[in-house]
């Protein structure tokens, strides 16, 4: 294995190719934080919209689920159509959609849904 100095490594983060790769892991990171970030929450949320633990405890596993499902066929189109862009931007719509839908859910089946949704937003996210 070879041995990057310090000047080498701070050369693969200089440029565009710099400024892409830090975006991309903004995002990976964002993308597993919108995953856990929820699970200290879970009581709260069941006590809030009235429903068991069990119930509540979807609001995470959905989107963990939806992107496992759904992320080798993101990854799939992008290489099929050769252009990750369409697939960043519906992602990104997607995921727009489902916070406006968690923000006003009053109900679990519906921040159930909304999460689902965002999920698959993340799997989009992933190409």
């Amino acid at each position: 294995m070879k041995r990057m100095n310090a000047m080498a490594l701070l050369g693969c983060w200089s440029g565009s190719r710099g400024t892409t790769r830090a975006i991309i892991m903004s995002a990976a990171f964002l993308v597993m934080l919108n995953f856990t970030v929820l699970t200290i929450l879970i009581p709260t949320i069941a006590r809030d919209l009235n429903c068991s633990i069990e119930a509540a405890s979807w609001v995470t596993l959905g989107p963990m689920f939806t992107n496992v499902v759904f992320g080798p066929v993101m990854g799939n189109l992008a290489d099929l159509y050769q252009c990750c862009t369409p697939i960043w931007q519906l992602g990104f719509a997607l995921h727009l959609m489902g916070l406006l839908f968690a923000g006003t859910a009053r109900r679990i089946e519906v921040l159930i849904a909304a999460r689902v949704l965002s999920g698959l937003a993340m799997a989009c996210d992933g190409p």
